[in-house]
């Protein structure tokens, strides 16, 4: 639905997982299943989350499933080699995608009455108004251009 910019079917799918889930119907771990699609770190996927969060852009859905990616591109680019062995580029990547998935869950954080737990204590509320990720598709990152 995301790579076909179904955007509202996935909103009214993930949002009434989300209001089980604050009602207390379903677990964390049921919700925190139905967001691991968004757990793969292909490049492609960053301008169809830009165009979901042009359209829903107060989602806390939107948000969450772009952090959920967002840390899949920060855990690409580490690799998964010991951490003596990590590039400098692999370094800078791991950082930016880090910095940028943390401003989007801390942005999701204050739009759920009841936020995933793991964002809550990972990320605490805050009163930031904008994320910072919808700049990603610029192609804009620490070292100017590593965004594909």
């Amino acid at each position: 639905m995301l790579r076909t910019h179904q955007f509202s079917a996935l909103e009214q799918r993930l949002q009434a997982l989300q209001r089980q889930f604050e009602g207390g119907d379903i677990g964390e771990r049921d919700l925190v299943d139905a967001f691991r699609i968004f757990d793969r770190p292909d490049p492609a996927l960053g301008d169809h989350f830009d165009a979901w969060l042009e359209e829903f852009p107060a989602s806390y859905v939107a948000h969450v499933a772009l952090s959920t990616w967002l840390l899949a591109r920060a855990w690409a680019f580490r690799g998964g080699s010991t951490s003596d062995l990590i590039s400098d580029r692999g370094r800078r990547g791991l950082a930016y995608y880090l910095a940028q998935a943390e401003s989007c869950a801390r942005l999701a954080v204050g739009l759920s009455r009841n936020p995933r737990g793991m964002w809550w204590r990972e990320w605490p509320a805050h009163t930031e108004t904008s994320c910072h990720c919808t700049t990603l598709k610029r192609g804009h990152g620490p070292t100017g251009t590593f965004w594909p």
